[in-house]
């Protein structure tokens, strides 16, 4: 469900069209860094979920995020997005992120999927009081794990 106009619009969405569960990104999911959720903002939502009975909310990780990136400002850069993002669904409440883990550019499967733990291991240990899990997508059938990295500027 869309978030535009504000996070707790997507519960009124998925209640106008009977949804028992809903997904939305917990902000634009092609940009690094998205507007602050206010605290009356989350608030709504919560209030919003509980009138509607719409449970879970899961949220979808912005698409540039890749916890195998080769490059390392792009990794340090997922990193930090994916902890803003932890962070804004421990606000809202949201258990759960759905996120694909990446792409090993190259760097073969084994080495790939050593990045993505040690990668995860640090988010992890930035959002230690964050209930939030983390629930990995699939990516079986793609190549290098089916995740673009962009080329280093």
């Amino acid at each position: 469900m869309s978030i535009a106009g504000g996070v707790d619009r997507a519960i009124e969405r998925g209640a106008s069209i009977g949804c028992g569960a809903i997904q939305i990104f917990l902000k634009n999911n092609m940009q690094w860094h998205g507007p602050k959720i206010s605290a009356t903002e989350a608030k709504q939502f919560q209030v919003r979920q509980s009138e509607t009975g719409i449970r879970p909310v899961f949220a979808h990780s912005s698409y540039l995020i890749n916890m195998a990136a080769t490059n390392t400002q792009f990794l340090r850069q997922s990193i930090a997005a994916l902890v803003d993002e932890i962070q804004r669904a421990t606000q809202l409440g949201v258990p759960f992120i759905v996120m694909h883990p990446g792409s090993h550019m190259g760097a073969g499967e084994e080495a790939g999927l050593k990045k993505i733990v040690r990668s995860l291991d640090d988010v992890f240990s930035a959002t230690t009081a964050s209930p939030v899990r983390i629930a990995l997508e699939t990516t079986a059938g793609q190549a290098g794990f089916g995740h673009a990295e962009p080329a280093a500027k």
